[in-house]
């Protein structure tokens, strides 16, 4: 993830990503499911999602009961 940098004068709250999983931590379909009222953050996040196809290490009963994972971003 590349993190956008603010202004000291910019505020902006935690961007929500939710990914569904497939077969071996495939990444099946992801949303921006809270938006963190800052375009660029919110892009930030959106395009590390693209990128990211699988998650490795994920064992299968991992991903059998978690199908959906919700991930914050937020910058500090």
């Amino acid at each position: 993830w590349r993190r956008p940098s603010l202004s000291p004068t910019e505020v902006a709250k935690p961007a929500e990503l939710t990914i569904w999983l497939g077969d071996s931590g495939v990444i099946k379909k992801y949303k921006l499911t809270r938006s963190s009222g800052n375009r660029e953050l919110d892009a930030s996040v959106e395009s590390a999602a693209k990128a990211v196809r699988r998650i490795p290490g994920l064992t299968s009963d991992f991903i059998k009961e978690y199908k959906t994972i919700t991930i914050n971003f937020v910058l500090e």
